[in-house]
């Protein structure tokens, strides 16, 4: 999926993240017992459990970061959180959403089926069979992020290790942080616009004078007759090239260009299909004043 520098606006308000739909039903002596022997199905984290909620009458505990957990206690209920010998085991709407973010990272993206020793920690090559499910950007050269493309719950790969840090997301504990920090609203759903842009209103500003430059840009085409002919004569040197490589292809007298297809790229060297290269042309030509941009 691409979009278009003039696109990316409505985009941001697409929903990147969203919690599962669960009913986290307290069993609140099941959980402290469970805290007191350390007794916990799931393996979620190397570090100490300081956070803990029932899912599917099971007791889960989480290692969650004092400053997120207070973040979360800033948004929902005080009677949410109660808090005992220096832990804190959630109930209400806190335990379903807390819930719901791990059903999302420890099911969906099978966190808990990839960790094969069950240690509640993935190594790089445990993560690869993990799921992911971000957007990547590209950024231009006026500092604006266009997407570039969108993948749905695909494998991680190696190089998505290396961009995120493994260390930080080698276990749903980490995933949990980073999913409560990147919902600013604790709505359950993160929006594009709450993990990649930091300043949105500063965000909109650069987009617009990327824009206008864009604009610019294009005029300067239009009304440059120059700058078209060069562009129509590239083009139809990538025509001849295209010609001369199907010709080294065996039965090269079978593989023509068909005649309406190379009238349809001749056609398509107008100004908005030729924007692209022209613009990166303008940049070039100028730097070398092989063109006087003013004529």
């Amino acid at each position: 999926m691409d979009l278009s520098i003039c696109d990316m606006g409505g985009f941001l308000n697409s929903s990147l993240h969203k919690i599962k739909n669960v009913n986290s039903t307290i069993n609140l002596s099941q959980i402290r017992q469970d805290i007191k022997t350390n007794n916990f199905e799931y393996k979620t984290s190397d570090k100490e459990l300081n956070v803990f909620f029932s899912l599917d009458n099971k007791s889960v505990g989480i290692s969650l970061d004092k400053d997120i957990l207070k973040d979360l206690k800033s948004f929902f209920n005080k009677n949410d959180f109660l808090e005992e010998n220096g832990k804190t085991i959630l109930k209400g709407d806190t335990a379903n959403y807390v819930a719901g973010w791990f059903s999302e990272i420890a099911f969906d993206l099978k966190y808990l089926e990839s960790d094969s020793d069950n240690n509640g920690v993935l190594n790089s090559e445990e993560l690869m069979n993990t799921l992911i499910d971000v957007c990547y950007f590209d950024e231009n050269k006026d500092g604006i992020y266009v997407l570039s493309e969108i993948v749905k719950k695909d494998k991680i790969l190696e190089e998505d290790i290396n961009e995120f840090g493994e260390k930080n997301i080698n276990t749903i504990s980490k995933m949990i942080n980073n999913r409560i920090f990147f919902d600013k609203d604790k709505d359950g759903e993160i929006l594009v616009k709450e993990q990649y842009i930091e300043d949105e209103s500063e965000y909109f500003k650069n987009l617009n004078q990327a824009k206008e430059e864009l604009k610019d840009k294009k005029e300067k085409i239009e009304i440059n007759p120059k700058i078209k002919e060069y562009a129509i004569n590239e083009e139809n040197n990538h025509i001849r090239k295209l010609k001369q490589d199907i010709k080294l292809f065996k039965n090269s007298n079978a593989l023509k260009i068909n005649e309406d297809k190379e009238k349809e790229l001749k056609d398509k060297n107008t100004l908005e299909d030729f924007c692209k290269f022209s613009i990166k042309l303008i940049d070039e030509i100028k730097d070398y004043k092989l063109l006087d941009l003013k004529a």
